[in-house]
């Protein structure tokens, strides 16, 4: 048994630094999907289910046809879940339908990754005292919009 600990540094993959070629150009993103089911990020949940957002992380699951809707049946009852309209997935999730082009200096970034990795991710990717910034801003975010909608 190996185990590994990885660092993910997701800020350099939403600015499009360490994505693969094939996602810029992405052959699915289109609303007719060949999947049953797509599992995505539940970005700008605070927005349309308030009450289901603890600030952690939430998912969603979008139902593309009548087997993904078997499928959900069986297993809604192991989950909190709550329907929304499909509106918000296309407002706050620009990612489910659009492809986004690589970053502009991403050769430099793997240049500068293959010699010293520490120092492509803190000059391209996360700045960890941002990230601290905006985690205690979004649950502050999270308690105001609890605090508003009782």
């Amino acid at each position: 048994l190996n185990l590994y600990a990885v660092f993910i540094d997701f800020e350099t993959m939403f600015k499009g630094y360490n994505l693969r070629p094939s996602c810029f150009k992405c052959r699915f993103k289109n609303e007719n999907k060949i999947a049953d089911l797509t599992l995505a990020d539940c970005w700008g949940c605070e927005n349309y289910v308030p009450e289901l957002d603890d600030n952690k992380g939430l998912s969603m699951i979008i139902v593309h046809n009548q087997h993904g809707t078997d499928l959900f049946e069986k297993i809604q009852d192991k989950g909190v879940w709550k329907e929304f309209d499909y509106k918000n997935v296309l407002t706050y999730n620009s990612n489910y339908q659009t492809c986004h082009g690589p970053a502009e200096d991403r050769v430099e970034f793997y240049r500068l990754l293959g010699k010293h990795p520490e120092k492509a991710f803190k000059k391209y990717g996360s700045n960890p005292a941002k990230s601290i910034s905006n985690r205690v801003k979004g649950r502050l975010s999270s308690v105001k919009n609890r605090i508003l909608a009782q």
